[in-house]
């Protein structure tokens, strides 16, 4: 966009987009550049968050499942790189709350899976508001260690074909080999013990 003054007229147009569509890739980068040429304030930006959130609980309730995973990408990618708190523990518990429910189908269940790792990590050449365009993977910079190993355990969890869900495996697998090219400081995100594991020598899908 060149005019930044015709992003509050492209934020609206594709908020009125349905879920299910994409939507939840495209309204995060908007809300981003909004933010980042002042024609959103912080406060503004929260209030886009906390809706989204509370579409979330509005997917579960009525036990819906097309379009949840597109609204739920949507709040993770905006709290991760529109809000001051970026991804939480909370959040991470609100994925797992998702995955314990009827309404999630092996697609949704993969789309999660990406959320739960957005949460933490970057995704190269993958872009959500500018700053998630990067050539390689790294860790968000308010990420704490303990959401790290808590998304890596589940991610290797579902990788060893432990919640019974194959067509995921291939997923978690991608993530975790994601996070095996970040270092925080001097060690590795994911420990060389996990390819160790039947991640590395599995061959179910």
């Amino acid at each position: 966009i060149v005019n930044a003054d015709l992003l509050p007229c492209l934020l609206k147009f594709t908020e009125k987009l349905e879920w299910g569509v994409g939507k939840g890739f495209v309204v995060p980068n908007v809300v981003s550049q909004c933010l980042s040429a002042g024609k959103l304030v912080q406060d503004e930006a929260d209030g886009i968050i906390e809706e989204y959130k509370r579409l979330v609980d509005d997917f579960l309730r009525k036990a819906e499942s097309n379009g949840l995973s597109d609204v739920l990408y949507a709040y993770v990618s905006l709290k991760v790189y529109s809000s001051p708190q970026g991804g939480t523990t909370e959040d991470f518990m609100l994925i797992n709350r998702i995955l314990e429910t009827d309404v999630v189908n092996e697609e949704c269940y993969s789309s999660l899976l990406l959320s739960a790792t957005m949460l933490v990590s970057t995704f190269p050449n993958f872009a959500s508001g500018g700053r998630m365009f990067c050539s390689v993977a790294s860790l968000h910079p308010r990420v704490t260690k303990e959401l790290v190993s808590d998304i890596v355990l589940f991610l290797t969890d579902v990788a060893e074909g432990r919640t019974g869900l194959t067509n995921s495996r291939s997923t978690a697998r991608q993530s975790l080999g994601l996070l095996a090219s970040i270092k925080d400081g001097n060690s590795k995100v994911v420990p060389e013990s996990v390819f160790g594991s039947s991640v590395a020598s599995s061959t179910g899908p």
